[in-house]
């Protein structure tokens, strides 16, 4: 069964139970002509995003690309992927390209700018910013804590600034 969804007046979008059905009037298309977009052969059906796993090559060099002995993936506790360099584990924080970026886990309680970017297969990790702005941190801190280590810093950067 078909469901109009358009008012059928130019540009109107039709659609059925199986699969949808757009019109395209700006195209080499005409005007009463559908593209299915449940057809892969389709290119504007194909989710082309980058995906961990992809063996795309990454497409410019880079002087900070790090040895993989010093680097691993594992799982966080809330099972998202984590990227262990040097100790400092990274969550992923945005695909951008065949290009994903990765961000220190502390970024957001201690605003570490510490950044790493690896190709989807993540075989090549070229480091972005390294400058840590904290020790490895081995253990969790407990509920609580953190608007006391917040506190320190404040103390710290106001002894540092006289």
């Amino acid at each position: 069964t078909t469901v109009q969804t358009g008012t059928g007046s130019g540009g109107g979008v039709n659609a059925t139970t199986s699969k949808a059905l757009v019109k395209q009037q700006q195209s080499s298309f005409t005007d009463t002509s559908y593209v299915d977009v449940a057809d892969q052969g389709n290119s504007d059906a194909q989710d082309t995003s980058p995906r961990l796993g992809d063996n795309e090559a990454f497409e410019e060099p880079c002087d900070n690309d790090v040895a993989q002995n010093r680097v691993n993936y594992r799982s966080s506790l809330k099972g998202t992927y984590q990227l262990v360099l040097d100790g400092f584990p990274y969550s992923r924080h945005r695909i951008r390209g065949c290009t994903i970026y990765w961000r220190c886990v502390q970024f957001r309680p201690l605003k570490c700018r510490a950044r790493v970017r690896t190709n989807p297969a993540g075989d090549r990790v070229s480091i972005v910013d390294e400058s840590h702005n904290h020790p490895i941190l081995r253990e969790r801190r407990k509920k609580g804590t953190l608007k006391y280590v917040y506190e320190q810093r404040k103390l710290e950067r106001s002894c540092n600034f006289k």
